[in-house]
Formats: structure tokens, C-alpha cells, sequence
């Protein structure tokens, strides 16, 4: 109720094409991110598919193990 009020009040001070304009804004912001999902909190995940996992590997001159 409080934010219904708030939005109402500074929304009677903008001029009618500024209200179109931003409540249009609003609306294509949401759709956007309804047809285009744009989450960013794990769409890639990664999969071991070797036959035989390598356990223990040499890079330059480093050995390294058990990753």
C-alpha cells in the first residue's frame, strides 16, 4: 500500500507522455527478461567425459597431482 502510494505521487508530478514512456520501459525490461533468460547464477556446467581421468600431469617442469 505504501509503495502504490509512493509510485502514485511521483507519477502525477511527471507529464502523461513521461508516464507512457517509462511504464512501456518497465514493461519491455520485463519481457526481455522473460523471453531471453539472462541469469547469470549457473548456466555452464562441466562434465569429466574421459575414459581415463589423469590424475597426475607435468607442466612446465612442474609436476602436479589430484586435482
Amino acid at each position: 500500500m505504501l509503495v502504490r502510494w509512493a509510485i502514485r505521487r511521483y507519477m502525477d508530478l511527471l507529464p502523461a507522455w513521461l508516464q507512457v514512456v517509462l511504464v512501456g520501459l518497465v514493461v519491455v525490461w520485463l519481457g526481455w527478461g522473460m523471453l531471453f533468460d539472462t541469469s547469470k547464477s549457473g548456466g555452464l556446467a562441466g562434465y569429466n567425459h574421459t575414459d581415463r581421468p589423469i590424475f597426475s600431469f607435468w607442466v612446465n617442469d612442474n609436476w602436479g597431482e589430484g586435482i
